[in-house]
């Protein structure tokens, strides 16, 4: 009563057809992959599982890039599309992250960006969506819906509150030291875009900055759902571990556990033994 499954992360920002960098010519882009996962799990009647990865959009610097008219996309409105650390719309230069070493990284997507927004309901509903859903109608020709695990949409949400930093990772401080980035909390534009200034405040920072969080998962799998793909098999992803109200964790995420459950979706978090 248990099958084999493997597990397929999508990086939607990085393989899209409509946006493949020269470096990327030669690499599948996001339909054929997901057609290619397909025929594995038929092939072997092995399940497939996919991620929908959301954050990494290094490859969109014409949504990101405010600063360098020397490199591609550069648009002082992409200032716009990322995260300012104040109600003066000073945008953060970089995301941080460590999976074993410290990595400086574009600046961190404004989730509730209207240029980003449409450009996450196309990508969910017309180029991730349709293939997912030519697959799934692939495996019930075959009788093999089993073969379809889930998709999970989004990877550990986070909107980084870089003041903490040094109690969650002083490994990333003392990079961010050493580059000269402030280490400032983030998220002035969402609060912005959602009609808090300076003068009106959310009377809770951490309340409203996780339900940008929240909103920007729904905002895929809704738009996914449009596409195709059944929304009783789309799960988030919480770190669970650093979910807990209070924890140092979430202070730096703002993605507390209840962010996990939503209607266009069904709750998922990782864990972790430490």
């Amino acid at each position: 009563k248990r099958n084999w499954g493997f597990h397929l992360i999508i990086p939607a920002w990085r393989l899209d057809p409509e946006h493949v960098l020269p470096e990327q010519t030669s690499l599948r882009m996001l339909p054929e992959a997901i057609e290619a996962a397909f025929d594995v799990a038929l092939r072997h009647d092995t399940a497939v599982y996919f991620t929908v990865d959301n954050l990494e959009w290094t490859s969109r610097p014409d949504l990101w890039n405010y600063t360098d008219p020397n490199q591609p996309g550069y648009d002082r409105d992409n200032a716009r599309n990322v995260e300012w650390m104040d109600w003066d719309g000073t945008p953060h230069p970089h995301r941080y992250r460590d999976w074993g070493t410290p990595e400086k990284m574009p600046p961190v997507i404004c989730y509730n960006s209207p240029k980003v927004l449409a450009e996450v309901s196309r990508l969910a509903r017309d180029v991730i969506g349709p293939p997912i859903v030519a697959g799934l109608k692939r495996l019930a020709k075959a009788g093999k819906t089993h073969l379809f695990a889930g998709v999970t949409v989004g990877a550990e949400p986070a909107l980084p509150n870089y003041e903490t930093i040094e109690r969650v990772n002083p490994r990333i401080a003392r990079m961010m030291e050493r580059d000269g980035v402030p280490r400032n909390r983030l998220g002035y534009n969402a609060l912005t875009n959602l009609g808090y200034s300076k003068d009106n405040p959310p009377k809770d920072f951490a309340a409203a900055l996780a339900k940008v969080n929240q909103d920007y998962i729904s905002h895929w799998a809704r738009h996914l759902a449009e596409g195709g793909v059944p929304a009783n098999r789309m799960y988030s992803h919480v770190a669970a571990g650093a979910g807990i109200v209070g924890s140092p964790g979430v202070q730096f995420t703002n993605a507390p556990i209840s962010i996990a459950f939503a209607d266009s979706y069904r709750p998922g978090w990782t864990t972790y033994p430490v």
